[in-house]
């Protein structure tokens, strides 16, 4: 009779366990101020995107939303600590392995995780959502699936948003074997204009430029983009 207790107080010590040596020696990227957690270098442009993303929530009030690449799930629980149930989706275990413990341990009621690895073949399991955050992603998917296939996923994701699409991407910073289209002196040109493109029935908003870093860690500055449905 007392065996599920032992085998539940045995997990909860390998999770912590598991939790202190993937968080080692520190987040690599998204912060988590809800367990007092520091982010490394990007932490400040994870905290402006956040301030420029709030007014839009506050806007078109989502009921549910969707954080497509969550990573470590800053955007995820900051969203489900609105009140808005939101479903995380993430490929790399240490990421989500984490976000679940911190979830757990905010006893976080609203937050799924979907494990996924995104290609072309998985964007159909991708579920609906009114808030949809898609950043840093794209540019993933031209790498690996060619610039056509992305333009895709981006309108598979847009259809399955319901009030407002996130977006943000590498740009010029991105070395060659990401094989990004040239986007010229000015990507906020470019990208605002393929959103207009693969998003129907959206303004789009340009929410500011926010500090990134390129796959070598040098500092950088990336556009981010909020595309606000106005019709079907």
């Amino acid at each position: 009779m007392r065996r599920p207790h032992v085998r539940g107080s045995l997990d909860q010590v390998i999770d912590r366990a598991r939790y202190q040596l993937d968080t080692f020696p520190r987040l690599a990227y998204q912060p988590l101020p809800q367990v007092h957690r520091s982010g490394g270098a990007r932490e400040d442009g994870v905290h402006s995107r956040w301030r420029a993303i709030s007014p839009l929530l506050d806007e078109t009030e989502p009921e549910t939303a969707l954080d497509v690449g969550s990573q470590v799930g800053f955007f995820t629980l900051s969203m489900a600590a609105r009140g808005i149930p939101t479903t995380a989706v993430e490929m790399e275990p240490r990421s989500y392995r984490t976000l679940l413990h911190v979830r757990d341990r905010l006893k976080l009621d609203n937050v799924g995780v979907l494990v996924l690895r995104l290609t072309p073949d998985t964007m159909p399991l991708l579920p609906s959502a009114d808030a949809v955050l898609f950043m840093s992603v794209w540019h993933h998917l031209v790498r690996w699936h060619g610039e056509p296939a992305a333009r895709a996923a981006l309108r598979t994701i847009w259809a399955r948003t319901g009030r407002i699409l996130v977006f943000e991407t590498g740009e010029n910073e991105m070395p060659a074997r990401y094989h990004l289209p040239e986007m010229g002196p000015r990507p906020q040109d470019w990208i605002a204009s393929m959103l207009r493109q693969e998003c129907p029935n959206a303004t789009v908003r340009f929410l500011g430029l926010h500090r990134a870093a390129d796959p070598y860690g040098r500092p950088c500055h990336r556009n981010l983009f909020g595309a606000v449905r106005t019709g079907r």
